[in-house]
Order: C-alpha cells, then structure tokens, then sequence
C-alpha cells in the first residue's frame, strides 16, 4: 500500500493506452479561500516544478500540461493559465532543461483553449 503523499509530490504511472509512455501526476492544492492567494499560488507553481524536473530526471522529450487544480479544486483558470505558463516558461529559460525540447499546453475544452491563448497573448506582450 503506498502511503498518503504531500501536495505538491510528484509521481509517474505508465501510460497505458495513451501514445504517453508515462504519465506524471502532482497531488494538487485544493483553493480554499481567497484569503490566502499567494500560499496557494506557490503550491500551483510549486506542482509544475515538480513535475518538469520529473520529466527532465526521467528524460521526457516532450511534457504535456494541464489546467492544474481548475476542476474540483477550484482555482481560478485565468490565474492558473498565467502561473502555468510564466512557471514553464522560467523553468525552461532559467534551467539546463536535459532532454525534455518541448512544453506543451493541454486543454480539455474550448473555454480552457480561450483563456490560455488569451493569457499566453498577453504574457507574449509583456515580453
């Protein structure tokens, strides 16, 4: 039996029927209250490090990211999307990145797809 792991922890599963060979999982935070936006926006961040460092350990050519934490946990896309995005983008600029050569956004539906391009625009003119 596997013992309970800390948000934020990172693990790999086998991709099964996905073209992925593995699949990496972060336990996320769960977005309680506004009260306290900034602990939880490091948790959010702190979950995509994670998990790109376990892809680049694992040498992951290709890491696929999702909407981390906007379903049941109820974070706020539009601020995950910027998180998600600035963290990846930072990460890759910042780090020898090993093997993986490519960060992929990935969305479930059009209303994601909207507010990650709309968030990715934005971020491209600050730049």
């Amino acid at each position: 039996e596997q013992p309970p792991l800390d948000v934020c922890a990172a693990f790999v599963t086998e991709g099964g029927n996905l073209e992925a060979k593995n699949v990496i999982h972060v336990v996320t935070p769960i977005h309680y209250s506004f009260d306290t936006p900034q602990f939880n926006h490091n948790l959010i961040e702190i979950c995509i490090l994670n998990a790109l460092q376990l892809a680049m350990h694992r040498q992951a050519k290709t890491v696929c990211i999702p909407s981390i934490s906007t379903g049941g946990a109820c974070f706020p896309m539009d601020i995950v999307a910027t998180l998600t995005i600035d963290t990846a983008a930072n990460w890759a600029s910042l780090n020898d990145t090993g093997s993986v050569k490519h960060i992929k956004i990935c969305n479930f539906n059009g209303e994601e797809y909207e507010t990650y391009k709309r968030v990715f625009n934005q971020i491209k003119v600050r730049m």
